[in-house]
């Protein structure tokens, strides 16, 4: 059925697999919306899941393509069925309608869509030196016209935008003063690493401006979050992360303490 619905678009398994999942078609589309809520698709209700127009029915791109980010990264054992050429069942092959899957271009999924209502459409993930992209094309005449507006826009994406790692994994981005610690500074940074996509040229212009949730007053534990760090280019935010501490800081003994609290006072 998950083939049936992924690599051929059908409806009749889409509906089979709500009605296992859920019991009813009604209730898998409550779940549906809730999962959206909560996804931050704030533009999408869904009235069935298959896709089908009814008047309550939409979607943006933006929100196909935060959709699309959840299922690369939240179900990875079933991404390889975007990819899967063709299906076979009861003696009948079918193939995938994804013509960039044999273009030689790194796309290894998504999904087509057609109705009349939208139009020919095509949600294109690709990947190529480790750099994934996501195209959403919606309202094309044919098939061929949302296969090649989504090759232009996946080429114009990695011709010119780059990956920037601006944080290594669970590597200090920052150590500022800690207090009443055995030590003098606490080590943070964001525990599985940032990288953000920017145009070309602009690797070197990203500024990182971090903010504490308050005084660093030990004890601190490894993974305690203790603020935030954003990551902006030209005045605008790239992407947020938690400030995390990388290493523990016990508290210092009583003397210690005593004597950060007055040195404390002079730098509140």
């Amino acid at each position: 059925l998950i083939k049936g619905m992924i690599v051929q678009s059908g409806n009749d398994a889409t509906i089979q697999l709500a009605e296992v999942v859920a019991g009813s078609e009604d209730v898998f589309v409550n779940q549906m919306n809730k999962e959206a809520a909560l996804f931050g698709m704030n533009n999408t209700h869904f009235t069935d899941p298959t896709g089908l127009p009814a008047p309550e029915h939409y979607t943006t791109v933006r929100d196909l393509s935060v959709l699309a980010q959840h299922v690369i990264k939240d179900h990875p054992k079933y991404y390889h069925y975007f990819s899967q050429p063709e299906f076979t069942y009861n003696k009948i092959r079918q193939h995938n309608r994804n013509g960039l899957l044999s273009r030689n271009i790194g796309v290894d999924g998504l999904k087509t869509g057609h109705t009349e209502d939208a139009g020919y459409c095509l949600i294109a993930a690709a990947k190529r030196d480790d750099r994934r992209l996501i195209s959403v094309v919606v309202g094309a005449a044919t098939v061929r016209e949302r296969e090649q507006v989504s090759q232009n826009l996946l080429d114009w994406g990695y011709q010119n935008f780059t990956a920037k790692q601006v944080a290594a994994a669970d590597a200090p981005l920052i150590s500022p003063r800690v207090w009443e610690g055995t030590v003098k500074e606490a080590k943070l940074g964001a525990v599985d690493g940032v990288s953000v996509t920017v145009p070309r040229g602009m690797e070197d212009k990203v500024q990182t401006i971090t903010q504490f949730n308050g005084k660093l007053v030990a004890p601190l534990a490894k993974g305690q979050t203790v603020g935030n760090v954003q990551f902006v280019l030209n005045g605008k935010v790239l992407k947020q992360e938690s400030l995390t501490v990388l290493e523990d800081v016990p508290q210092a003994g009583f003397f210690g303490r005593m004597w950060d609290k007055v040195l404390s006072s002079f730098n509140s």
